[in-house]
């Protein structure tokens, strides 16, 4: 009897504790619920600005503005680059900063197998870069480590005769190891930093900067109506030296296009595609193939096309197909090109955008064709070739008076310059001549050293 009133009084209490301790489990597991779901709040009020920005920067998306490429700011860094030490000390140790930009194209699995030391204020840098212009999750590098593909192959050394110091020696570098040591950090591949969104450029795919190192930046080849962080104040003031084109942007100026004295002598002597005294059937052809410019390209080929019935073998627009046994990008593409569109007396040479210093390749083919170029692009077209070599076709108020001028106009005038330029080549152009030294010299040229 004893034994079973303990078993009841045993039971009882088991339960109590059994209902006590579901009780607080299930208490528990209410209360961490709540804790890590997120809970229904209240719309965000209006922020209370205490002072107004007025950084146009902040305003203005540099991507949707036509102009920006024409209104470019005038900075210049006066004090060049500044070094501490004495003159020949030692060579100028320039580390040339270059990412391939066609990083979508390498095989990173590949290349991650051979790995070479990066000092530890890289490695941001590459976290960044696996990141952004690789995005493969599966690629990864261990900690102080990123793929030998990004080193080059060997120093390149030399001296340049500077106006300031005489001889200076130089060593360029691309030795990640050694980054730390250089003495100029010389950027040529700007294109990879552009983003659509504020402040238009990716900074952390910009290297780190030591106290002692000096920044050099070269952009060339390239229209700022594509890459406008380029000619953003904000971007240009990171850096100690500007080179390259557009030239008035540059500290450096670069011609857009570089033309030497040889190429001058090839283009006098290049005679008229169709015969001046004869009506031509076919008056134009041309070749585009980014069908995506930033200007009224698209517009003026196909009323060209409509028209005047112009023959257009690009990808653009096109309503003609090359010969047979003409392959695109083949070995002698560049002549064969050149051999079909010589047989029209006028071809389009019209730029991917009309920004001012942006003169590319396009007008001097069809010159070395003996074509008459119809040019569309930089205003300032005319300190990159010869006078009355062309016509501009933001000069009429509409295509069908562009073709009405093609039709009529004596084209003889256009062949005139040959004459004066023969006699004498400096007046071929006012800036398109190639005269600035190898990259290496122009920065040597603009060491400051400070003992």
């Amino acid at each position: 009897m004893l034994v079973r009133n303990i078993a009841q009084v045993f039971s009882k209490k088991v339960i109590i504790v059994t209902v006590i301790t579901l009780f607080v489990g299930v208490t528990l597991l209410e209360f961490y619920s709540l804790k890590e779901t997120p809970q229904p709040s209240s719309p965000q009020l209006p922020a209370t600005h205490l002072h107004e920005n007025t950084d146009r920067a902040v305003k203005r998306n540099p991507h949707h503005d036509v102009n920006h490429c024409n209104n470019l700011p005038n900075i210049r860094h006066l004090r060049g680059l500044q070094i501490s030490r004495a003159a020949k000390e030692k060579p100028i140790k320039i580390f040339h900063w270059e990412q391939t930009t066609w990083s979508g194209q390498v095989d990173w699995k590949k290349e991650s197998l051979t790995l070479c030391p990066i000092p530890l204020d890289l490695q941001p840098f590459f976290d960044r870069y696996r990141i952004a212009r690789i995005g493969d999750p599966t690629i990864k590098w261990e900690t102080g480590y990123a793929p030998c593909y990004f080193w080059r192959p060997a120093d390149r050394t030399g001296s340049c005769n500077t106006k300031a110091y005489g001889n200076l020696d130089f060593v360029v570098t691309s030795n990640y190891s050694d980054f730390i040591d250089a003495d100029v950090i010389y950027m040529n591949n700007l294109i990879i930093l552009r983003t659509q969104e504020p402040p238009y450029y990716d900074s952390q795919l910009l290297p780190p900067k030591t106290n002692q190192q000096r920044w050099v930046s070269f952009f060339e080849g390239e229209s700022v109506a594509y890459f406008p962080h380029v000619a953003m104040p904000e971007f240009i003031r990171r850096f100690d030296l500007t080179m390259g084109s557009p030239p008035q942007l540059m500290d450096v100026p670069y011609s857009p296009y570089r033309v030497s004295n040889e190429m001058i002598r090839e283009l006098v002597n290049v005679a008229p595609s169709f015969p001046l005294d004869k009506t031509p059937e076919d008056y134009m052809g041309f070749l585009v193939s980014n069908c995506s410019p930033l200007n009224d390209r698209n517009k003026i080929m196909d009323e060209l096309v409509d028209k005047i019935g112009a023959h257009s073998y690009g990808i653009c627009y096109r309503n003609k197909e090359f010969p047979e046994g003409i392959e695109k990008n083949g070995l002698n593409w560049e002549e064969d090109k050149k051999k079909v569109l010589s047989k029209y007396p006028f071809s389009l040479a019209a730029e991917n955008s009309n920004c001012v210093g942006y003169v590319t390749e396009k007008i001097y083919d069809v010159l070395a064709m003996g074509s008459i170029p119809v040019y569309m692009g930089a205003s300032d077209i005319a300190d990159y070739v010869p006078e009355g070599s062309y016509i501009l076709a933001q000069d009429f108020k509409s295509t069908e008076a562009l073709v009405e001028y093609i039709k009529t106009v004596d084209r003889s005038q256009f062949y005139k310059w040959k004459e004066v330029v023969k006699k004498d080549p400096s007046q071929f152009c006012k800036r398109c001549m190639d005269t600035n030294n190898d990259y290496a010299c122009s920065i040597l040229n603009n060491v400051n050293f400070i003992e």
